[in-house]
C-alpha cells in the first residue's frame, strides 16, 4: 500500500509546512492535494472558492516567481495553525496591472489556517498589501517612486 506523503500523519504544523514549501517550489499537485475540495479563503474582504485561490494563487507565483515564506510563528491549537511570517519575492511578471518592474519586495503576513484530516479546510489572511503596493512604486510611500 502507498502512503501519500502529502497527507501523512504529521501535525497541523507540518500541513502548513509542506504546503508553503509546495507552492514555493511550485508544486502546485501537492497544494491541490493538501487544499480541501471544499476549502474557503478568506483573502482581506474577499472570500474566494478553491477556483478562485488556486487562480488567485497562481497568478501571484506568475508575477513573483522566486516567492518564498519565512515563518517567524507557527502555533497551533485544537484545529487552528496561525502563522506568522514573512513573503520575499522579486516582481518579474504583472502584478494587478501593474508590468514587472525587478524589485525584491518583502511583506509581512498573518494567517489562520483551519485543518481537518489533514487537509487545509479554511483561512484567514491578512497581509500587508500596502506596503506591498508602495514597494512596487504604485501607491505613494515605500520608496517614494510613485
Amino acid at each position: 500500500m502507498s502512503v501519500d506523503h502529502d497527507q501523512d500523519s504529521g501535525t497541523n504544523e507540518d500541513v502548513i509546512r509542506r504546503m508553503l514549501a509546495a507552492g514555493d517550489k511550485g508544486d502546485w499537485s501537492v497544494v491541490e492535494r493538501i487544499w480541501s475540495p471544499d476549502i474557503v479563503v478568506h483573502f482581506g474582504a474577499t472570500d474566494l472558492a478553491r477556483p478562485e485561490a488556486l487562480a488567485l494563487l497562481r497568478s501571484a507565483y506568475a508575477a513573483f516567481p522566486d516567492m518564498r515564506h519565512d515563518v517567524h510563528d507557527l502555533i497551533a491549537i485544537d484545529d487552528r495553525v496561525v502563522l506568522r511570517g514573512k513573503i520575499t519575492a522579486t516582481h518579474r511578471g504583472e502584478f494587478q496591472g501593474i508590468p514587472a518592474t525587478g524589485k525584491e519586495v518583502t511583506i509581512g503576513q498573518i494567517v489562520i489556517f483551519r485543518v481537518a484530516d489533514g487537509r487545509i479546510v479554511e483561512y484567514w489572511e491578512q497581509a500587508d498589501f500596502l506596503g506591498l503596493m508602495q514597494q512596487l512604486g504604485a501607491v505613494p510611500g515605500g520608496d517614494g517612486s510613485a
